[in-house]
């Protein structure tokens, strides 16, 4: 069975069929959002919060979410934009999180959130443009 977590998922409402499908997802609710343009998707048990589903799926669609976390791994929020997939730490409301020990902030995390923010500004002008 594995790890499972919740998980949301924003999308282009013309996908949000096929990429349910894709992801083999319990949706739970399945609407669209007038205010940004995006159809709103949610799982209670995602599977390790379908990291390699989502993988898979960002070579074909874009979208934007979060999972909460399990018992082997920790909370994300993530960004599948024009094939490329951004994910990072977050908190439990999907929050995206950067990381500060004794030894300061971590140029890690620093350098994926704002490659996450970027993607997630991109994507969310698309979804509210007048092409959409």
């Amino acid at each position: 069975m594995g790890d499972r977590c919740y998980l949301e998922l924003y999308c282009q409402a013309d996908q949000a069929k096929e990429l349910a499908q894709m992801l083999d997802l319990v949706v739970d609710e399945h609407q669209h959002d007038p205010a940004t343009g995006a159809t709103y998707l949610f799982a209670e048990q995602a599977n390790y919060g379908l990291y390699e589903p989502r993988l898979l799926a960002a070579t074909r669609f874009n979208f934007w979410g979060s999972h909460g976390d399990g018992a082997e791994y920790g909370a994300a929020a993530f960004v599948a934009l024009d094939g490329k997939h951004y994910d990072v730490r977050a908190d439990r409301d999907g929050t995206p999180l950067v990381a500060y020990t004794a030894n300061g902030v971590s140029e890690l995390d620093c350098a994926a959130a704002a490659e996450y923010h970027s993607a997630l500004a991109t994507l969310r002008a698309r979804c509210t443009g007048p092409a959409m």
